[in-house]
């Protein structure tokens, strides 16, 4: 069995030891390391401390100060698929209209149908936005 990055395809042993990194002629040797894990509602994040109950809970009550928490219960979820499409544009311009809420009407009128972006609400906290 092996690691495989659904984004990149770079995989790894169930060690950490990259095999493979397509596009890359020779292995840039960038191996994964051991870290302590957290979890809430089954996503992961890196604990900078012990895995301790108290460490989880920190993320956790970080996290739940999100107005939209309902919508990241990922618990009892699993990895599909992963698609990588090629597109021949400037990615920072993609993000940048991505981002960018008053095109949604005018340019997306089925979207803006599901998407009031008049009600829509940008949160910033220390360590999220």
């Amino acid at each position: 069995q092996h690691i495989v990055c659904p984004l990149h395809r770079w995989t790894y042993d169930l060690n950490g030891q990259l095999l493979g990194a397509p596009h890359f002629e020779k292995n840039p040797c960038l191996h994964l390391e051991n870290q302590r894990l957290s979890d809430w509602q089954g996503l992961l994040f890196k604990a900078t401390q012990p895995a301790t109950k108290s460490k989880s809970l920190q993320i956790a009550d970080t996290l739940k100060q999100l107005g939209c928490k309902q919508d990241f219960d990922f618990t009892g979820y699993y990895f599909d698929q992963a698609v990588v499409d090629h597109y021949d544009f400037n990615w920072k311009t993609f993000i940048e209209v991505y981002l960018e809420d008053y095109h949604v009407g005018p340019f997306h009128p089925g979207l803006n149908q599901f998407v009031d972006c008049g009600e829509l609400n940008w949160e910033f906290g220390e360590h999220y936005s």
